[in-house]
């Protein structure tokens, strides 16, 4: 495509009595580049507006899966120093048809994206299993533990509950700065799954910000 035809045709039609395909002369170059700014500067903002929302995704073999339990799966790299990775959404989307997975930890499971380094810094919501708590959680159980393919939205993560109130818990920067996101599963103790089937899969979007920190 040709720099004259890309982008304000109508108002090369109408302005100066140009065409749309007339040729660029020293009379009328101000007037084309003016035009080719005006396109950029549009253009430019949308992609500015489109890159603050980045995306990711990783799909997971049958064997990364069972091994969730003790080898995370990196799915954003660190992002450099005095920068952190912050999450909008993710959601996890597990394929089973070809076969459910075992040794799920009957007590407590769970399945979620946090900051490489700490599972018990969270960085969304996660698939859980705890027969301690009321009503009895079997989330994961209903991902994994089952034939099918399942999805589920995992949401950033607050983990402060106070008489009714929902509570963000304050993250020091060394929780977070720097840090690339992985999915993993705490077993409690029980190790890897089993079962499954080689067809399986578990992909993984993610939808995340960089952030600067001050």
């Amino acid at each position: 495509m040709s720099l004259i035809t890309l982008g304000l045709a109508t108002d090369y039609l109408t302005e100066a009595g140009l065409s749309a395909t007339a040729p660029i002369t020293s009379a009328t170059r101000p007037f084309f580049w003016q035009q080719m700014e005006r396109t950029r500067a549009n253009f430019a903002d949308v992609l500015d507006n489109l890159a603050a929302i980045k995306h990711a995704r990783v799909t997971l073999t049958d064997a990364q899966v069972k091994a969730l339990p003790t080898t995370p799966v990196t799915i954003i790299s660190a992002p450099g120093a005095n920068l952190r990775l912050d999450v909008m959404l993710a959601t996890v989307r597990a394929k089973t048809s070809s076969g459910a997975y075992t040794n799920i930890n009957a007590t407590y499971s769970a399945l979620a994206l946090y900051w490489l380094g700490d599972f018990t810094q969270w960085a969304t919501l996660g698939s859980v299993n705890d027969s301690t708590a009321s009503p009895t959680l079997d989330k994961l159980s209903q991902m994994l533990g089952v034939t099918g393919v399942t999805s589920t939205r995992m949401s950033p993560y607050v983990d402060n509950f106070t008489n009714g109130w929902v509570i963000p818990s304050p993250l020091g920067s060394g929780t977070t700065d720097n840090k690339a996101l992985a999915v993993a599963v705490d077993n409690n103790g029980s190790g890897a799954f089993t079962g499954g089937n080689a067809a399986n899969s578990l992909q993984v979007d993610v939808f995340y910000t960089i952030s600067t920190a001050p």
